[in-house]
């Protein structure tokens, strides 16, 4: 384990709307990582990946007693990587994001 020095800077959402926009963001900024990593994507983790990612924080950490609120963070977090992996895709076949 490492120790990092300085601050961690977290800043929460002050709407839905707030957090679909950051979601659209970091998905550009994280597919376009992946892709100069090398990393590739499919149509199957197309479809999968978000399923695995909905899954933990809903069912596992209990999101579900949060009622609306529990289902709509398992819910974008799932959209967030199925833009992830799209557009990785779409970067793999020479496409713009």
């Amino acid at each position: 384990m490492k120790h990092l020095v300085g601050d961690i800077l977290h800043y929460s959402y002050n709407s839905v709307s707030e957090h679909l926009k950051q979601m659209d963001r970091f998905s550009s900024i994280g597919a376009l990582a992946m892709h100069n990593l090398g990393k590739r994507s499919s149509i199957a983790k197309i479809l999968y990946k978000p399923m695995a990612r909905f899954s933990p924080p809903f069912r596992f950490k209990a999101g579900f007693l949060d009622g609306l609120t529990g289902y709509t963070i398992a819910v974008n977090s799932a959209h967030a990587v199925f833009l992830k992996y799209l557009r990785l895709y779409y970067l793999q076949k020479g496409q713009s994001l």
